[in-house]
């Protein structure tokens, strides 16, 4: 855990966004799964999400949001001291795909893929927080996924949560203000309440693979809703705390943006007005750890996140992790 405290904070200098460039609207799924019209919103929130195009893949969206968070922020490159990038589904199994996004925005820093699912992004501002306190370089943290590849397009658990979307942050040294506070925990004996099996050490790729090993895995969403909602709130409280901040004092409250129940559910425990929760993503689904950035990133384009605001971040997801943040930006 990180707090405030010192002379030197993690603060935002930039945010960026990259979409999928297929709208897959909730009209198309209804009628592959024989439901009726309107069965989709109202139990995700989702009323459409987005694609990657054939020709786009994790790495390509990580670029782009990238490049547009370096430009708002007025850092180059070379000034870059990490690049991190929380994804699931990286453009290869090796080498990761960090390294690749970092050459093509013109870096030589270090680089390196993050993999904690939906708290991906999350668990990386832990990381880049104490990377700026202690040696004072740039951070750039993406999170960026290509879920549509790894869904079962017939499994109606998983097909009409998932997109495809890349954000980012880039991060840097300020005297007044930044990262106030963060928190996460693991639950591992919960992991198979969301996998995708095959392709690692355990069950490699081959011919004896069965097809729901090749696609993510979700046995029970009201399994995964209950462990998601707990860990978040828990950890919420625990970084506010941590920050030495009531829910009374937080701009707004940017969560995970896995469903629009999920969202609901945890502001209503914790005490946080309907009107200060961020659910900004309804168009283009659960792109796992890059929903809270790509959700800042169109929050601040939208004028609804200013200069001077208190953020409440947090996300839960596969693993089992979670993780929140308290954030002045």
């Amino acid at each position: 855990m990180s707090e405030a405290g010192g002379g030197r904070f993690c603060a935002w200098r930039g945010w960026g966004h990259a979409l999928g460039r297929l709208s897959v609207p909730n009209s198309e799924l209804e009628r592959r799964f024989g439901l009726e019209a309107g069965w989709v919103e109202r139990r995700t929130g989702f009323a459409a999400r987005r694609y990657a195009a054939a020709d786009q893949a994790t790495s390509d969206l990580a670029v782009e949001a990238g490049r547009m968070a370096l430009a708002r922020g007025g850092v180059s490159a070379e000034e870059l001291g990490l690049v991190l990038l929380a994804t699931s589904t990286p453009d290869h199994l090796l080498p990761g795909s960090a390294p690749a996004v970092a050459a093509r925005l013109g870096s030589v820093a270090p680089a390196m893929d993050l993999m904690a699912a939906c708290s991906g992004f999350v668990y990386g501002l832990m990381v880049a927080d104490a990377w700026v306190k202690g040696t004072g370089q740039a951070v750039l943290l993406i999170g960026a996924n290509v879920l549509s590849r790894r869904v079962n397009p017939l499994d109606l658990q998983t097909a009409c949560l998932f997109g495809d979307a890349a954000g980012a942050v880039v991060l840097a040294p300020s005297g007044t203000a930044g990262i106030l506070a963060t928190a996460g925990r693991s639950a591992g004996e919960h992991a198979a309440e969301l996998m995708i099996a095959a392709g690692g050490s355990r069950q490699p790729w081959g011919p004896e693979v069965s097809e729901g090993d090749r696609y993510m895995r979700m046995p029970s969403g009201g399994r995964v809703f209950k462990l998601a909602v707990e860990s978040m709130e828990a950890d919420c409280v625990q970084v506010l705390a941590s920050a030495g901040l009531t829910v009374a004092e937080i701009d707004w409250m940017v969560p995970h943006q896995a469903s629009f129940r999920i969202v609901r559910e945890l502001g209503e425990r914790l005490g946080v007005a309907e009107s200060r929760r961020a659910w900004w993503l309804g168009e283009l689904g659960n792109s796992s750890a890059a929903t809270v950035p790509v959700a800042m990133s169109l929050g601040r384009e939208a004028g609804l996140l200013e200069s001077g605001q208190r953020l409440l971040l947090s996300a839960a997801g596969a693993g089992f992790c979670s993780a929140a943040a308290v954030v002045q930006v």
